[in-house]
């Protein structure tokens, strides 16, 4: 009786560490870190429902410019998913998992969702800031994911937000994938959430977390700079709260 009760009192420690684990927190936000498959269970649950859910993947970045405004750390906090799509977030928040480093370095996340996507033959959407942009996203997806049902490729340059909310409505998409820049991209989804009718939108911002040969990726410097801004504020947060 003694062991299964010790039994018992080691699963409930086990998955009260799991759920320790599930969210970091990072300059006062709430991070999830959840496993790929953890994060593909979410992603299912989304696309069973018929409001639209928003996942942003998050880069050190979109964690600047969130503890510098208010208003858009705001709208980061209420993402229904967010990803990691740096290495460097969980290294500066503390994390260990090298199961959590591998896939956040190989973008697993990613990979695993568009081939779900194109498993489940979901219609997708692209949307993109500008022309030239847009067609570098395209021409990617399409190399590397030919057989994502893509119904619509968009672009903000030359259009208001009601006429690409009407395009997109238009072709009946499953799933938005943003590719504009932030903090607009959570400006537009979250201002245009009930006319929407997708299922789930992803915004992935400039640094598209599909691979290292994606052209879009901000220059090395630029992303070196960031993270050392990152850890900076970080440290600086981490003092001031007494840690």
């Amino acid at each position: 009786m003694k062991l299964h009760e010790n039994s018992v009192i080691l699963r409930i420690t086990e998955k009260r560490m799991v759920n320790m684990n599930e969210k970091l927190e990072i300059l006062g936000f709430e991070i999830d870190n959840l496993s790929v498959d953890e994060s593909m269970k979410r992603v299912e649950e989304f696309l069973q429902t018929d409001s639209l859910s928003i996942i942003g993947i998050i880069t050190p970045g979109i964690l600047i410019e969130a503890e510098q405004s208010q208003e858009y750390g705001g709208l980061i906090g209420q993402l229904n998913l967010s990803i990691i799509g740096n290495k460097e977030i969980l290294e500066a928040a503390g994390g260990e998992s090298e199961e959590r480093f591998t896939q956040i370095q190989d973008n697993s996340f990613m990979k695993a969702f568009l081939n779900y996507l194109i498993q489940k033959e979901m219609q997708v959407v692209l949307l993109a800031d500008k022309m030239a942009e847009r067609d570098i996203f395209y021409k990617y997806i399409y190399k590397k994911y030919p057989q994502l049902n893509v119904t619509g490729v968009f672009i903000l340059e030359d259009a208001g937000e009601d006429d690409i909310v009407n395009l997109i409505n238009g072709v009946s998409a499953d799933v938005l994938l943003s590719m504009l820049s932030s903090p607009y991209q959570e400006e537009f989804v979250f201002r245009n959430r009930q006319k929407l009718g997708a299922k789930l939108w992803v915004g992935l911002g400039k640094e598209i977390p599909f691979g290292s040969h994606m052209e879009l990726k901000p220059g090395f410097l630029g992303r070196l700079l960031e993270k050392r801004v990152l850890k900076k504020k970080i440290s600086r947060y981490q003092s001031e709260k007494g840690d």
